[in-house]
């Protein structure tokens, strides 16, 4: 096929456009009929030359189509983790203020205030109540109401205690057997 040459007169319609008896319409329909063909040729060459490109196109997209999705998907996955995670530090950081405010109704200072929050992490961390007893000070009912929900786990430390040779007063050591 040859290549159609594109000029500037080439969709020029050449015949009369006024049209007043047979000949007149015959010419121009003969006008039109070799427009018709001269646009038919137009998209048949254009198309010799786009064709092998929307291929090569539609081969580039394939070979990276797979790759690009995963990357989406994977991008996808870790903003989702990542606002999961500024989720949970949003509401640590709501948990602590309200922490703080009710440290500071219940009267604590403004050292102590401040000594919690310079010890929060940076990314938003627990606060955590702190609660320190000396046992001297405590009421002998605390303690005794103390040793009752401990009982339990107090009798292994006094069994590890006379294992090791220590018995204090109160505490009864007898052998038994059992079966």
């Amino acid at each position: 096929m040859s290549e159609i040459e594109i000029t500037n007169d080439i969709a020029v319609f050449k015949a009369p456009l006024a049209i007043n008896n047979l000949d007149d319409f015959q010419a121009a329909s003969n006008e039109v009929d070799r427009l018709k063909t001269i646009l038919k040729d137009l998209e048949k060459d254009e198309k010799s030359l786009t064709a092998p490109l929307n291929e090569s196109l539609k081969n580039i997209r394939a070979k990276y189509k797979p790759a690009k999705e995963q990357l989406t998907s994977s991008i996808a996955k870790g903003r989702s983790a990542l606002n999961e995670f500024k989720r949970l530090e949003d509401e640590k950081r709501v948990a602590d203020a309200a922490a703080l405010e009710e440290l500071a109704s219940e009267g604590a200072s403004m050292a102590e205030l401040i000594s919690v929050v310079d010890e929060a992490p940076s990314l938003g961390g627990r606060l955590t109540t702190i609660v320190e007893a000396n046992f001297d000070e405590l009421t002998p009912e605390y303690k005794s109401d103390l040793l009752k929900r401990v009982w339990d786990a107090a009798m292994v430390v006094v069994r590890k205690d006379v294992a090791a040779g220590r018995v204090e007063a109160g505490v009864t050591v007898r052998k038994e057997k059992v079966l």
